[in-house]
């Protein structure tokens, strides 16, 4: 997805970018579609600015606790269970979690 080649200005850096199969994957991104319809609006600098008091409303209800991915949460047990559809496991609320589930946003994630 990312090519890598030595730096063009000197032989210490590093050149980044991504491969074509990197650019065809972004251009059937469905965000893309979605910022592209929001752009369009114009309202794009006031849906924002809602977006950032919902974050701020929660995050105050949550007494500044945030959150993020299953499998960033110091309760996220891997390769735990022998079920293999499911084989990892919230370890706080006992959930089992499939490969698909422990990268979904966890509202109880306590950063590890």
């Amino acid at each position: 997805m990312v090519s890598k080649k030595p730096g063009a200005r000197d032989g210490r850096s590093v050149d980044l970018d991504l491969t074509a199969r990197a650019r065809a994957l972004l251009e059937q991104d469905p965000g893309q579609s979605l910022a592209q319809e929001i752009a369009a609006t114009g309202r794009a600098t006031e849906l924002i600015g809602i977006l950032e008091q919902i974050l701020n409303v929660t995050l105050a209800r949550r007494d500044g606790r945030t959150f993020g991915a299953y499998k960033t949460c110091r309760h996220f047990r891997k390769d735990v269970r022998s079920e293999p559809s499911a084989p990892h496991c919230c370890a706080l609320l006992g959930e089992p979690l499939s490969d698909e589930d422990s990268a979904q946003i966890c509202l109880e994630q306590v950063p590890v």
